[in-house]
């Protein structure tokens, strides 16, 4: 095997604050690196310095987001593609835009877009869970790449979709600080963490309203949400932070029993609020989007041997449960997650949970989920069903790339016409050119 020059792409920015697209794609990086490979590694902010020279000297790219439409050289090369799908984000999509119907339909569009296009020129698929790989398998079949092609090649098609989930960190879980030291207002016991984004599709509002009955029992006990602002700066703010800090404050736990930190945690920092934790909580309500996800802050109570408590619908929160490293309870019901806290915070229960925790994490190291991945690239190659003119026409015909590309500005526009009517429209437009003049100066 030779060394293979790498480049990896992430869809969200690479720094000290990362979401877990970024983290997952530093794994690939590292994993990559281990495997003697030479890797580049680029997100949003880095990506349009990649020249069409460097392309040329790519033996395999990894995507995810919409990297096949910033670097259209990359999109049009023979160059083995590795289309990351861990994360189901056009069912997150459904979930943004809050109450403006234009901006509703078109984050549904972009991602749908984006997923097309990544559907269409990929030579070999990841993701999280076996829930997930059917919802994949549906999406490659209905964009024509369950094919003759790539039947004859693999009937469970293995080859093109493989398993590859989220890992646990590498390095061994060492906290160096405290709470105190990011969160001096975090100086209740017990803590309960709330270790990610306060996304849209998930549900604080069912652990807040948990905290008055868990606070009968341990009355100094605190719940901290981290994430209220999420390192992307090109995304609009989250919904749901408002709508926590509301009820919140409804309940008069807001600032005392109920802490929100505005900023993102660094990478380096989550390990010291993990450590000085006593819960990892997660709620998520009764949608598709929690069907279909793999949660990336599990894994870090994984890490960190956290016991949790978490609500059902996902695969990772099933999995915890079945092997008592968390306490499973029905969406939507603060009753329930309270009792289930509770009886986590008891001494003995706890220490079984953690121990069963530490256990689990050695079945998600970083290595052993991106085997496949590490396989493909040690030996890459163009999906059958793109090497072969007959099924590669086919997938052009059942994309419809080209035809979104060149309809995308008027179906845009219809789109404004329908909802906001001619002045809305014209006014957009207005808009949409003065943005366009102030880039082209600034360029």
């Amino acid at each position: 095997m030779s060394a293979k020059r790498i480049l990896v792409v992430s869809a969200e920015p690479l720094g000290e604050q990362m979401a877990g697209p970024a983290i997952r794609v530093r794994a690939i990086e590292r994993v990559l690196r281990g495997a003697h490979h030479e890797v580049i590694a680029a997100d949003p902010g880095s990506i349009a310095t990649i020249t069409a020279e460097e392309i040329e000297e790519i033996d395999v790219a990894v995507v995810q987001g919409g990297a096949l439409r910033l670097l259209p050289q990359l999109a049009a090369s023979n160059t083995p593609i590795v289309v990351d799908l861990y994360d189901p984000f056009h069912l997150e999509a459904l979930h943004r835009g809050g109450d403006d119907q234009i901006r509703q339909l078109d984050l549904v569009e972009g991602s749908l877009s984006t997923l097309a296009a990544q559907i269409s020129r990929g030579d070999f698929f990841l993701c999280a869970s076996r829930t997930q790989r059917h919802l994949w398998l549906g999406h490659l079949a209905a964009a024509g790449r369950l094919n003759p092609a790539t039947h004859a090649d693999d009937p469970t098609f293995q080859s093109l979709l493989a398993l590859a989930p989220f890992g646990v960190d590498d390095e061994p879980f060492a906290p160096a600080g405290t709470f105190a030291q990011h969160i001096p207002e975090a100086t209740g016991s017990p803590k309960l963490l709330w270790a990610g984004g306060l996304h849209d599709w998930l549900d604080p509002i069912t652990v807040i309203e948990a905290m008055p009955r868990i606070r009968a029992t341990h009355p100094n006990a605190q719940l901290i949400l981290l994430g209220g602002r999420h390192p992307n700066g090109a995304l609009e703010p989250m919904a749901m932070v408002g709508k926590a800090k509301h009820r919140a404050t409804d309940l008069g736990l807001l600032g005392n029993a109920v802490l929100i930190h505005e900023e993102w945690i660094t990478n380096a920092d989550r390990a010291d609020l993990l450590g000085d934790a006593d819960l990892g909580v997660l709620a998520q309500s009764d949608h598709a989007e929690t069907e279909f996800a793999f949660r990336t802050r599990l894994l870090d109570h994984l890490w960190a041997a956290l016991p949790t408590v978490t609500t059902m619908g996902d695969d990772l929160s099933r999995e915890l449960s079945v092997h008592g490293a968390a306490r499973m309870v029905p969406p939507a019901d603060p009753d329930s997650f309270a009792d289930a806290c509770i009886e986590l915070l008891d001494s003995e229960a706890h220490t079984q949970a953690a121990t069963n925790a530490a256990a689990r994490a050695q079945h998600h190291k970083w290595i052993d989920a991106l085997a496949p991945l590490v396989a493909f690239v040690n030996d890459p190659r163009m999906a059958p069903d793109r090497a072969n003119p007959a099924t590669a026409r086919l997938i052009d015909e059942m994309s419809g790339s080209k035809w979104r590309d060149q309809t995308g500005v008027l179906a845009r526009a219809q789109r404004h016409l329908d909802v906001g009517g001619a002045k809305h429209l014209a006014e957009k437009s207005v808009e949409v050119a003065k943005q366009r003049l102030s880039e082209l100066r600034g360029s």
